[in-house]
C-alpha cells in the first residue's frame, strides 16, 4: 500500500504479481477505492481475463473511450482507436487498472501517453515491462502459518479453530497459505455449525489426494481444492445457480437480471444467493450488482451444462427485452405499439412507475445490453429486438458511439435472422443516428430498405410512419422540401390511423420547418399544435422539443423575443431530465437569440454553459456555441471601414 501511494504523485506502472487467490485483485481494488479523487478523470478497470483474445484490446479501448464520453467512431479505423485513447487521454488525471494480465507486450499495447498511471495485476512475471517501460513489480508473498491462523480466527470461528490445532495446521497446509482459499475454508466453518477442523481437514485432504484444479492457461498453477470442498457442500439448484453466473458474458448482473437468467422465482434465488453469500462465492458490488471472483468464476464455469447455459442466456435476453419494452412505455405511452413482445415462462420483467425510472434502468443496462447483443446475439435471434427497444433512451440522451454499436448489432442479428420486422426497425434507427450526426446522404439508403421491407413484407403501420418521418426530415436538411413534405404526410397519415398523437406530434413539429418558405403562418401553426399535444400528453420530452421547435420558427421568423419566450420554456422543461444534449442545444439557440437582440451577458451565460455541456458530451456543436461566443467579444468590423493598412491600399 505504501509503494502504491506513490502512483498518484509519481505516475508510472506498477505491477501486482503473484499465484491465483492471493489477492491480487481485491488489492488492486482496495487501493483504488481509496484514491479515486487522486484521479479527477476517472479510474477505468479492464479485466484482459488471463488471455490474449481477438480484438481484446480494441474493446477496452472502446470502453474506455465510451466512458470519457468519446465516440469510437472518431477512428477511421479499429487500429487508429489506441491511438484515439492515447490523444484524449493526454493531459488527464486518469488510472488504468488492468486485471489478470498474460505479458509484458499485452500491458504495452494499452499504456497511455504522458504522466499516466497503471494498476496491473497478473499470475505470471512480467520482469520485461519493467526493463522496457520502468514499471515496478510487487510481488505479493503466501501469508505466515501466523497471518493465516489469524485469518482462519478472525473469519470463522475462532473456538473451533483453536480446539484442533493439528487439524488447523492440516487445514492451513491444504490452503497453502492463501487468503482465498483460508477465506473459504473459514466460510465452511460459519455456515456448518457442527463442522469440526478434524472433519473439515479431512475432507479437504480427501479431496487433495483425488484432484488438482488448475485455474490458469499454459501455467502450472494451481488453486487448493477448499474450492471444490465449499463448492461440493452446495445443494445441486444452488450449484447449478453458481455455473449459470459464471458461464453468461457479462460482469456483473443485479439480482433481478440474475433471477430471470437461473429461471427461478424470486424467493428461490434470494435462497440460493444467500446461501452463494454466506460461503463467500459471489460479492455484491457497491452499485448492487453481483459478480464473481475471477478465479471462482473460471473454476464454477468449467462445471455448467452447455445446453442449460445456452437457454439461461435466452432467458436473460428476453428479460432485458420485455423490461426495456416496458420502460419504453413509460416513457411514452404504448410506444412499442405492433411489436409488443410476449411474456416468457419464468421470466419477470421490471416494470416502471415513471419516465425517470426508465431512464435510469436504461442508462444502468446499457452496457448489458451491447455485451449480450455481442456474445449472445449471434446465436439469439431476439435480441435484435433489443436494440429497437433501446430506441427512446438513446433518441434522449444521445450517446452516439453507443447507439451506432447497439443498432449496428441488431441490423447484423435480425439480417442473419432474417427477421424483417426488427432489421426493418434498427435500418430505420441506424438512419436516425445518420441523420442526427449530419449524414443526411448516407442515412437515405437505410430507410430506402426499411421501407421496401415495410411496404412489401410487412403489417407495421407504426414502424413505417417512424421511417417516413425520419425519411421527411433528412430530405429537409438536404433541402428537398417538397419530397419531404410527402413523406411528411405519409408519416402523419399512418400515426392518425395507429392512434398515435405523440408521433402526430413530432411530425408536426418538423413539418413546420419544410413549409415555412411557403407559409410562414402555417408553419407557425402546426409548430403550436405540436406544442398542444404535447402538454396534453404531459410528454417531457416531447414538449421540450415542441418548445424548442417553435422558438426556431419565431427565431427565423425575426420574432426574438417570442423565440426567447419559447426556448426558456424548452429549458425549464429539459434541464431536470437526461436530456443533457437537448438542454445544451437549447441553450445554443437562446444564446444565439440573445446575441441577436443585443443581450450579451444574457447570451454570453447561455452560451458558456451551452458550450461546456457539448464539451462534456464530446460533441462537435461545441465550437458552434465557441464560435458565437467568439464573435460576442471581438465586435464585427463597420462594413464602410476600410480594414486594410495603407501599405496595402489597392492603387488605381
Amino acid at each position: 500500500m505504501r509503494l502504491l501511494d506513490r502512483l498518484p504523485h509519481e505516475g508510472g506502472i506498477f505491477v501486482l504479481e503473484g499465484e491465483a487467490g492471493i489477492g491480487k485483485t481485491h488489492l488492486m481494488l482496495h487501493w483504488a477505492n481509496k484514491h479515486t479523487a487522486d484521479f479527477p478523470d476517472g479510474c477505468y478497470y479492464a479485466d484482459l481475463n488471463g488471455t490474449v483474445a481477438q480484438n481484446q484490446n480494441e474493446a477496452i479501448v472502446t470502453g474506455i473511450l465510451q466512458a470519457l464520453g468519446v465516440s469510437p467512431t472518431a477512428a477511421d479505423r479499429p487500429e487508429q482507436l489506441l491511438d484515439l485513447f492515447r490523444s484524449v487521454a493526454a493531459g488527464k488525471r486518469i488510472l488504468l487498472l488492468l486485471d489478470n494480465a498474460v505479458s509484458p507486450a499485452q500491458v504495452a499495447s494499452l499504456l497511455p501517453d504522458g504522466n499516466f498511471a497503471v494498476l496491473v495485476t497478473s499470475r505470471r512475471s512480467l520482469a520485461d515491462l519493467g526493463k522496457t517501460h520502468g514499471a515496478q513489480r510487487i510481488p505479493l508473498g503466501k501469508l505466515t502459518t501466523g497471518e493465516s491462523l489469524a485469518l482462519l480466527r478472525e473469519a470463522g470461528d475462532p473456538a473451533r479453530v483453536d480446539a484442533d490445532p493439528a487439524a488447523t495446521a492440516a487445514v492451513i497446509g491444504v490452503c497453502q497459505r492463501l487468503p482465498l482459499a483460508l477465506s473459504l475454508a473459514a466460510e465452511q466453518l460459519l455456515a456448518s455449525p457442527g463442522l469440526t477442523m478434524g472433519e473439515l481437514a479431512a475432507d479437504l485432504s480427501a479431496r487433495e489426494v483425488g484432484a488438482t484444479l488448475v485455474v490458469s492457461l499454459n501455467t502450472d498453477l494451481t488453486f487448493p481444492v477448499v474450492l471444490e470442498s465449499a463448492y461440493g457442500k452446495l445443494p445441486a439448484r444452488v450449484k447449478r445457480t453458481l455455473w449459470l453466473i459464471a458461464a453468461q458474458p457479462c460482469r456483473a448482473l443485479d439480482k433481478f437480471a440474475l433471477a430471470a437468467l437461473t429461471g427461478l422465482d424470486a424467493p428461490a434465488f434470494e435462497g440460493d444467493l444467500a446461501l452463494l453469500t454466506r460461503y463467500k462465492l459471489v460479492e455484491h458490488r457497491r452499485d448492487g450488482r453481483i459478480q464473481l471472483q475471477s478465479m471462482i468464476r473460471e473454476f464454477a464455469a468449467g462445471h455448467a451444462d452447455p445446453e442449460e447455459v445456452r437457454l439461461a442466456e435466452r432467458r436473460l435476453i428476453h428479460f432485458l427485452v420485455l423490461t426495456a419494452q416496458n420502460a419504453g412505455n413509460a416513457m411514452a405511452k404504448d410506444w412499442t405499439g405492433p411489436m409488443k413482445y410476449p411474456a416468457v415462462p419464468g421470466v419477470t420483467p421490471l416494470v416502471f412507475a415513471e419516465q425517470q425510472q426508465a431512464l435510469k434502468w436504461f442508462r444502468a443496462e446499457r452496457r448489458t445490453a451491447l455485451t449480450l447483443l455481442g456474445a449472445v446475439g449471434p446465436r439469439e435471434p431476439q435480441a435484435s429486438r433489443l436494440a429497437v427497444l433501446y430506441l427512446p433512451y438513446l433518441f434522449l440522451t444521445k450517446p452516439w458511439s453507443m447507439c451506432l454499436e447497439l443498432i449496428g448489432h441488431g441490423v447484423r442479428i435480425a439480417r442473419d435472422a432474417q427477421d424483417h420486422f426488427d432489421l426493418a426497425r434498427c435500418l430505420h434507427g441506424m438512419a436516425w443516428v445518420l441523420h442526427e450526426l449530419r449524414r443526411d446522404a448516407d442515412a437515405l439508403p437505410y430507410l430506402r430498405r426499411a421501407m421496401a421491407l415495410q411496404d412489401n413484407e410487412l403489417d407495421d403501420k407504426q414502424g413505417k410512419a417512424w421511417t417516413a418521418f425520419t425519411f421527411g426530415e433528412c430530405l429537409t436538411a438536404t433541402g428537398k422540401l417538397s419530397e419531404a413534405l410527402r413523406y411528411f404526410e405519409i408519416a402523419r397519415a399512418h400515426f392518425d390511423e395507429t392512434h398515435q398523437p405523440l408521433g402526430r406530434a413530432f411530425v408536426l413539429s418538423s413539418m413546420a420547418f419544410a413549409v415555412y418558405e411557403q407559409d410562414p403562418e402555417g408553419a407557425i401553426s402546426r409548430a403550436e399544435e405540436a406544442v398542444t399535444i404535447a402538454t396534453e400528453l404531459d410528454n417531457p420530452a416531447l414538449r421540450g422539443c415542441s418548445h424548442h421547435q417553435l422558438g426556431l420558427l419565431h427565431q427565423r421568423d425575426g420574432n426574438l423575443e417570442k423565440a426567447v419566450v419559447e426556448f426558456r420554456k424548452a429549458l425549464v422543461i429539459r434541464r431536470p431530465t437526461p436530456e443533457r444534449w437537448g438542454t445544451a442545444d437549447t441553450l445554443l439557440s437562446l444564446g444565439e437569440t440573445y446575441a441577436q437582440l443585443h443581450r450579451e451577458a444574457d447570451a454570453r451565460a447561455a452560451l458558456t454553459e451551452s458550450m461546456a455541456i457539448f464539451a462534456d458530451l464530446h460533441d462537435p456543436r461545441e465550437y458552434v456555441a465557441k464560435a458565437t461566443l467568439t464573435q460576442l467579444q471581438v465586435p464585427p468590423v463597420p462594413p464602410e471601414q476600410n480594414w486594410l493598412p495603407d501599405s496595402e491600399q489597392p492603387h488605381p
